[in-house]
């Protein structure tokens, strides 16, 4: 059964509809397949905002990244799930503070291309 979500605007109230299979990010208001990867991330944004105090608007998701990776020799683009930047600042990779990397429940610690262990190559 299909849930139905109600945004009032000042002009005029909006009707979004859902499948059981959908959500709706907090962050962007995209709808968003809810699968379990999802449901944590947007349980974290929610956490972020809400008992640390970081404002929307100073979170990114699906922000790409840059670095070396020394094992290869070359430049490398990592998308992390999402970034939390400096209060007002611009979004950035020099303004980020906190990163977000939200893992697949079928990937293992042990996994060597897992985004973290890229990362921690590049930083």
């Amino acid at each position: 059964m299909a849930k139905t979500k109600t945004e009032p605007t000042a002009e005029s109230p909006e009707e979004i509809v859902l499948e059981d299979n959908q959500i709706i990010c907090l962050l962007t208001g995209d709808i968003k397949a809810a699968k379990p990867k999802e449901e944590t991330l947007q349980s974290v944004i929610r956490m972020l905002n809400e008992e640390y105090g970081f404002d929307m608007t100073d979170m990114q998701r699906d922000f790409t990244i840059a670095g070396f990776d020394p094992d290869s020799g070359k430049n490398k683009k990592l998308k992390i799930d999402l970034a939390i930047f400096e209060e007002g600042k611009a979004h950035e990779q020099e303004n980020i503070i906190r990163l977000c990397i939200v893992q697949d429940e079928k990937i293992k610690e042990t996994d060597s291309k897992t985004v973290w262990n890229l990362l921690f190559k590049m930083l």
